[in-house]
């Protein structure tokens, strides 16, 4: 299936298991519930696509298009999504346990209850995202853009933020205690609200 297009199509509760799908399209289909472990993405377009509950654990998603897909309730543990772009995709509930996100394009994604625990997402793009009870605990987030976006009771515990970017930000209820390093953060410029805690920004 490399290369096929495959938009639109109807694969919910499809079990495409280490299937090689580099550079297939599979815009707007309907993949929910499908099973992608190990799976091949690499420079798919899987823009505007239903992927609620599918599994992508382990695969390979370097490049791939996900821009407005919808994402609640995904597991990506593991998979390697380095520029990928994911402009306001849709990650409420998703899983992202050790994935690799470097350089991804999250610009005006909204996150709400997602996990990126351990994530790797150094010079990521997250310009203007919406980040809601979201967990980045032990994450590197080194020269990730965090400018223009709202941040609330989201944990960063031992996250890295060096010279990460926080311009014009809005951090309410969120947790930044035995931050690993941030170092050159442009923490000075956010606007913290008073909830706020830990000593990076107060105290």
């Amino acid at each position: 299936m490399n290369g096929r297009n495959l938009s639109r199509h109807n694969l919910q509760q499809a079990n495409l298991e280490r299937a090689n799908l580099a550079g297939a399209n599979l815009s707007r289909s309907n993949l929910r519930t499908a099973n992608l472990k190990g799976a091949n993405l690499q420079a798919a377009r899987i823009a505007y696509a239903d992927l609620q509950w599918s599994i992508f654990m382990g695969a390979d998603l370097r490049k791939a298009c996900l821009e407005g897909a919808g994402l609640q309730f995904a597991n990506f543990s593991g998979s390697d999504l380095s520029q990928a772009r994911m402009k306001n995709v849709y990650l409420h509930n998703a899983y992202f346990w050790n994935a690799a996100l470097e350089s991804a394009d999250l610009r005006g994604a909204s996150l709400s209850f997602t996990e990126m625990n351990g994530a790797n997402l150094r010079r990521a793009n997250l310009r203007g995202a919406v980040i809601t009870s979201t967990k980045m605990v032990g994450a590197d987030m080194s020269e990730t853009d965090l400018s223009n976006s709202r941040i609330s009771m989201t944990d960063f515990e031992s996250a890295i933020l060096l010279d990460a970017r926080l311009k014009g930000s809005i951090l309410i209820k969120t947790t930044f205690n035995k931050a690993a390093d941030i170092r050159g953060a442009d923490r000075h410029i956010a606007k913290v609200e008073p909830e706020t805690k830990g000593g990076i920004f107060n105290g």
